[in-house]
Order: C-alpha cells, then structure tokens, then sequence
C-alpha cells in the first residue's frame, strides 16, 4: 500500500535532520568561506568588468576623434580582449564581399578552392583600430602579425569583427548616399 502523504513528509523531516546533524561545526565554517570566497570573486570579477567598459569607451572616443567614419565598440564576451571596430572602406567591403562569393562558388561547383577564413580575416584586420589598446597595425609593425596570428587561432573573433565591420560598411554607405 502507498505511504500516505504524512508518512512521505515524515520520512523528509527525519532525512533532512539526518542531512544537518552530520554538518560538523567545521563543515559549517568551510561552507561560509567557500560562500565568502564566491562573493568576493563575484565583486572583483564585476569590478574588472566595470574598469574593461570604461577602458573600452575611453579608447572608442579616441578613436572617434581619430577616424573619420563610423567606429564601434567590441568585448568579446568570456574574454578579455577587446576592440574598436571601423568602416575598413569601400574597397576591402567589396575584396571581402568577392572573395565570401568565390569561395560560397568554388563550394559549390567544386571548381578551385577559395580559403573563406583567409578572406575574412582579412577584412577583419582591416577593420580594427585597437586590439586592447594597441593601435599600430600597419604592415611593418609586429602588432599588425600578432593580431593576424591571435585572430588565426581564434575563428570565432574573427567573425565577430566582420560582423560589426560590414554594419559599419552599411552605414559608411548610407552616409555616402546621403551626403552626395
């Protein structure tokens, strides 16, 4: 025969005093230092957050002073590198758009091979003003390979950038309607 609801909550008292009497007064003091330790990390990691977005906006506005065009803020979420992001121009959109449209062909067709990754990686170095607050990437600098060999290694940055750098394009565009 089933246990009655009584028995049932019965049997969940006498589980939970079983549960709490064998919580030393040790085991106590180590759950409050474990539970003190997570809110201290929990206040620095915010803090860190807090001191990233006010570097960032520091550089965006620099580089507003600096660029004539559309620029925009990057964080790359779960990480601490950041960017500003800027029209790269006409002329790298148009390679950037050619070259996604070969390679979505050549996939097609099965006629030659067009490395996507190299095409946007491409673009993406072209869009980006500051990489954590380095801003020299010009073909001599060491800084413009690091950056290639950060973004190589990690995809999924690079599409980001493009992502921001072909709304930036957009609006680079519009802006040219608008204005001739």
């Amino acid at each position: 025969m089933a246990k009655t609801l009584d028995q049932r909550l019965e049997e969940a008292r006498a589980r939970r005093k079983a549960a709490e009497g064998a919580i030393t007064a040790e085991d106590k003091a180590e759950i409050a230092k474990r539970e003190e330790m997570a809110r201290e990390e929990a206040a620095a990691e915010a803090a860190e957050q807090e001191k990233r977005g006010l570097d960032l906006a520091r550089r965006l506005e620099v580089a507003k002073d600096r660029i004539d065009g559309p620029v925009r803020e990057l964080a790359i979420k779960d990480s601490a590198h950041t960017f500003v992001i800027k029209d790269a121009g006409a002329a790298a959109y148009n390679t950037w758009e050619r070259g996604v449209a070969k390679s979505v062909t050549a996939d097609v067709t099965g006629n030659g091979k067009v490395d996507r990754a190299a095409v946007s990686r491409t673009y993406a170095v072209a869009a980006v003003e500051d990489w954590n607050g380095i801003i020299d990437f010009g073909p001599s600098a060491t800084n413009g390979q690091d950056l290639i060999t950060f973004l190589t290694s990690h995809p999924a940055i690079v599409s980001e950038i493009v992502n921001v750098a072909v709304e930036l394009a957009k609006q680079a565009k519009e802006a040219r309607k608008s204005s001739g």
